[in-house]
């Protein structure tokens, strides 16, 4: 009788597994030089942790592009932290008279014996860095490599990120012989806050799809002026004649005016970007300092700049401070 009964009976409908929310974390990285520092203050005050929660995706320029490396295989912040001095005095060491400073061969072997000879397989995540190419018909061409490549899966990583700290008169420039490429600095052109190249990557990998989205920007430095600089500043400009303008605008220790706009530029973009959807958390972390006093290669501030407080940057305070 149960077995006629059974017959009858109804199957109770599955019940579909309850799914877990899915999380991205993502990282852009600006560089700087020395000011590198700034951006690992950044990093301990915004309360992030790699290790915690390791991210999917980091997307750098020159120094950011060495912390961008280390973050990938594991390395504590508190640990890079407490290294980049000793790093930096040893990259940034034999100061030649002329043009070119130092020696970028030397600088690889610093940074690898510093990763233990990691490989890009190694790399727990994707790690994009940006450089620029030089041979172009009329303008210089921004490059995007990926360590998801496969053809560099067992370059070393100090190789593999060397193109994106080769800055102009600091470090010979690395040569593409095979693609007939000239290979500069990534701050040369217009990322060196990729932010804007860390949204689109973020898309291009799907990251967007998941339920939320953790984009955390980390900053070299923020160079606001008083309301008074402002004033001395227009006075200056306005009586000068167009040659000492064309002369601020190449400015090689600053980068130029268009690496120097470009920084706030991409600030904001990331910023218009975290209010657009609910389940993106955009947070941009910095520290207010005037870095355009500090030269790429002045080691010997940087126990004065680990002092430095970082804050986060939002739309209204850089409303506020950039007199919009």
């Amino acid at each position: 009788m149960e077995k006629i009964l059974s017959f009858f009976k109804k199957p109770k409908p599955e019940v579909p597994p309850v799914e877990s929310p899915t999380e991205a974390n993502i990282i852009g990285l600006s560089g700087g030089g020395t000011m590198g520092i700034l951006q690992l203050n950044a990093i301990k005050a915004s309360g992030y942790d790699p290790i915690k929660n390791p991210p999917d995706l980091i997307v750098a320029t020159s120094v950011g592009a060495i912390t961008a490396v280390a973050i990938a295989l594991g390395v504590p912040i508190e640990q890079i932290y407490n290294d980049f001095e000793m790093l930096a005095n040893r990259i940034f060491s034999k100061k030649k008279r002329l043009p070119v400073f130092y020696d970028i061969d030397n600088a690889v072997e610093v940074i690898n014996s510093y990763l233990n000879g990691a490989l890009v397989k190694d790399l727990k995540c994707e790690v994009m860095i940006t450089t620029v190419n030089l041979v172009t018909d009329n303008r210089c061409q921004t490059l995007y490599l990926s360590s998801k490549k496969e053809n560099v899966q067992n370059m070393r990583v100090a190789d593999f990120i060397r193109p994106s700290f080769s800055a102009p008169t600091f470090f010979k420039h690395q040569l593409d012989e095979k693609r007939r490429r000239v290979l500069s600095d990534g701050g040369v052109g217009f990322q060196n806050y990729p932010i804007t190249q860390t949204i689109i990557q973020a898309y291009v990998n799907g990251l967007m799809d998941k339920d939320t989205v953790n984009f955390w920007a980390f900053g070299t430095g923020l160079d606001l002026p008083s309301w008074d600089d402002v004033n001395k500043a227009y006075v200056r400009h306005s009586k000068r004649n167009w040659v000492k303008d064309v002369l601020s605008f190449l400015s090689l220790t600053s980068g130029g005016f268009a690496r120097k706009s470009s920084y706030l530029e991409s600030i904001y973009a990331g910023l218009y970007f975290g209010e657009r959807d609910d389940h993106v958390n955009f947070q941009c972390w910095d520290c207010v300092y005037p870095v355009s006093k500090i030269k790429l290669d002045d080691v010997k501030r940087i126990p004065e700049l680990m002092r430095v407080p970082a804050q986060r940057i939002t739309k209204e305070w850089l409303d506020n401070y950039t007199f919009q």
